[in-house]
């Protein structure tokens, strides 16, 4: 009988050692399960931060001139006489890797000499740009061939001119055999597009009217923008004449009393065309005046950019805000 209960006595004992294990291993387990769901959160977090990064990334590549709606284009033989045909393919306008809009042209030369390709006088939405806005790399033609010409826009030329829709498109077209001076030029091609005659564009003509003379008209906006590649002044200008005016900021330009030689600014306006440009005179750094900026002078030329004839020359001194 004392066997039998003593048989009873260690069969309990190992029964609650057993179960005093199990109890102590189950916070073991606890610490397992919160210590992977502590790792699942930390990746969690991980991939949330890496998917904002990701998303915040575009906005960073975002170009510093802004977004510009852009057209579609239908095929249309825009210009084709003896010489050459010109016809711009159906499709978008779309962006190269600078995010200047691009416009594809196919140029047929009927000549018997390679020609090179000049688009020049190019006008958006009724805003004459600066003949270097509009440009073609590859700007070789060979004789009695076609070649598919890119011609881009420059982003900063529209930035400069407000223009946040590309609708109507026209501009001359210049060729001279390669080697040669012969400067041939068709004026006036157009580009139809999916926005022509669709887009309103803004233009403030508000300002200190700083000329108004032989049918040409600058009015400047007394405020200095600090741009990016220096302090900078946007002017309207308008050419009411019946012939082409060009219109050159020639340096040295005096701020604050000093005399900085800048690159100057010079932009041509065709007979009743208009434009805003920005000079930027990049060789001043607003941080060197602590007082700020509030005038600069300089010189006006106005000549006729075929005849080379000087229209005026004028001193001008311009009181500004900085913005």
């Amino acid at each position: 009988m004392k066997k039998l209960i003593s048989l009873l006595l260690i069969f309990v004992l190992c029964i609650a050692v057993i179960s005093c294990g199990e109890q102590q291993e189950e916070p073991a387990k606890d610490d397992d399960s919160s210590n992977a769901e502590s790792t699942e959160n930390e990746e969690e977090e991980a991939m949330e931060d890496s998917e904002e990064e990701a998303v915040e990334d575009p906005e960073e590549e975002t170009p510093q001139f802004g977004e510009v709606v852009l057209p579609t284009v239908e095929e249309q033989v825009i210009y084709d006489g003896d010489d050459i045909k010109v016809t711009v393919p159906a499709g978008e306008i779309s962006k190269n890797d600078v995010i200047d809009p691009e416009i594809l042209l196919v140029i047929e030369n009927k000549t018997e000499n390679d020609i090179e390709i000049m688009p020049e006088n190019m006008v958006i939405n009724g805003l004459s740009l600066d003949n270097m806005d509009a440009n073609v790399l590859e700007d070789i033609v060979p004789a009695n061939s076609s070649a598919e010409i890119l011609m881009s826009i420059s982003s900063s030329g529209l930035f400069d001119r407000h223009i946040k829709e590309i609708g109507d498109i026209s501009f001359d077209l210049s060729y001279s055999p390669v080697e040669e001076f012969d400067l041939i030029r068709h004026d006036d091609l157009t580009i139809k597009t999916s926005l022509s005659g669709k887009v309103t564009q803004e233009i403030n003509t508000e300002g200190r009217e700083l000329i108004n003379q032989d049918g040409i008209k600058l009015v400047v906006k007394e405020e200095l923008l600090n741009t990016p590649s220096g302090p900078g002044v946007e002017y309207y200008f308008e050419n009411m004449s019946d012939k082409k005016v060009k219109i050159n900021v020639t340096t040295p330009v005096t701020v604050e009393g000093n005399a900085f030689e800048d690159e100057g600014y010079s932009v041509t306006l065709k007979p009743n065309a208009k434009t805003i440009f920005l000079h930027v005179i990049m060789s001043v750094d607003v941080d060197d005046f602590d007082g700020g900026i509030h005038s600069i002078s300089y010189q006006v030329q106005a000549e006729d950019p075929d005849e080379f004839d000087v229209i005026f020359i004028e001193p001008l001194s311009v009181e500004l805000n900085f913005k």
